[in-house]
C-alpha cells in the first residue's frame, strides 16, 4: 500500500512539474552564458483567471510533436491559484535556461472535455547560444474562448526580472516576439 501511495505521489509531482524544476535565470551567470546555453524570458498573462479548467502554454522543440512528454516546460496562462507578479493585472514572468535551437509554443487545456485540433499556435523561433531572449507576453482572453495574442511587455517584464537578477543588462536582451501561426 505504501509503495502505491509513493508511486501515485511521484506521478502527480511529475505531471505538475514539481519533480524537476526547470533551471531559471537564477541558475546561470547571465553575463557569461556559454554557447551551449541560452535563457528564454516569456510572460503569461490573462484578461481573466480561471479556478477550474485553466490553460497553459507549452514550449517544445519545433521538430517534435505537441505532447507533454516531449516538451520543455508548462507555463500557466490563467490559473487563479498562481499569484501574479504584478498588482492590478494577472501576469507571471518566467525565465528558462535552454539549449540553443528552434522552438514553438502550443496551448494545453486542462479541461478534460476540450481538446485543440492543432495545439501549436506560434511559428518556430530560434534561441541562440550565449543570449538572453525575450519573446513577449503570451496572453489569453478567457477561460473558454482561449484567444491567444502576443504582447510586447518588455519594459515591465525585464524590469521585474532585474529585481532578482540585477546584473542583467536589459539592453543586451534580444527581443524576438513570438509570431502567431496563420491557420
Amino acid at each position: 500500500m505504501r509503495f502505491r501511495t509513493l508511486g501515485y505521489a511521484a506521478c502527480v509531482l511529475g505531471i505538475t512539474g514539481c519533480a524537476k524544476p526547470l533551471p531559471s535565470i537564477l541558475d546561470v551567470n547571465v553575463n557569461k552564458l556559454s554557447e551551449e546555453e541560452a535563457v528564454l524570458i516569456v510572460s503569461a498573462g490573462a484578461e481573466e483567471t480561471c479556478t477550474s479548467f485553466s490553460s497553459a502554454f507549452v514550449i517544445k522543440e519545433s521538430i517534435k510533436r505537441a505532447s507533454l512528454s516531449e516538451s520543455i516546460g508548462v507555463y500557466q496562462l490563467n490559473n487563479s491559484f498562481l499569484e501574479s507578479d504584478f498588482e492590478g493585472e494577472y501576469a507571471k514572468v518566467y525565465s528558462t535556461v535552454m539549449k540553443p535551437g528552434k522552438y514553438d509554443l502550443w496551448i494545453y487545456s486542462q479541461n478534460p472535455f476540450f481538446e485543440f485540433e492543432e495545439p501549436t499556435f506560434t511559428q518556430p523561433f530560434e534561441i541562440k547560444g550565449g543570449e538572453v531572449t525575450y519573446i513577449g507576453e503570451i496572453n489569453a482572453d478567457g477561460c473558454n474562448s482561449m484567444h491567444i495574442t502576443v504582447k510586447d511587455r518588455r519594459e515591465r517584464d525585464l524590469n521585474h526580472i532585474r529585481t532578482y537578477t540585477p546584473s542583467l543588462n536589459i539592453n543586451k536582451v534580444v527581443y524576438k516576439p513570438a509570431m502567431i501561426r496563420l491557420q
